[in-house]
């Protein structure tokens, strides 16, 4: 793997999750960012281990919808995006 590989593909996720509010299930995760489920499904716990607010909601079925919070990254009636916040 080269160096730095996770990271950018932990940051990709991230904008995904940010674009899509209303979550998105792994294989849909995976098939977007263009890797494995398994290794979305090892990013996505590392991204909650790290302390990022990605949560998941089930439906009937118990299939898992990932996301952020709608709340992530706004303050005072400014919302920005990860990019955004991360350039400030």
């Amino acid at each position: 793997m080269a160096r730095g590989e996770s990271l950018l593909r932990q940051w990709k996720l991230l904008k995904i999750l940010q674009s899509r509010r209303v979550g998105m299930s792994l294989r849909d995760l995976a098939a977007l960012a263009g890797y494995t489920e398994r290794t979305i499904q090892r990013d996505l716990r590392l991204l909650r281990e790290a302390g990022f607010p990605v949560t998941h909601n089930d439906d009937e079925f118990g299939k898992r919808f990932w996301r952020l919070p709608s709340q992530f990254l706004e303050r005072e009636g400014i919302v920005l995006s990860v990019t955004e916040a991360v350039s400030l």
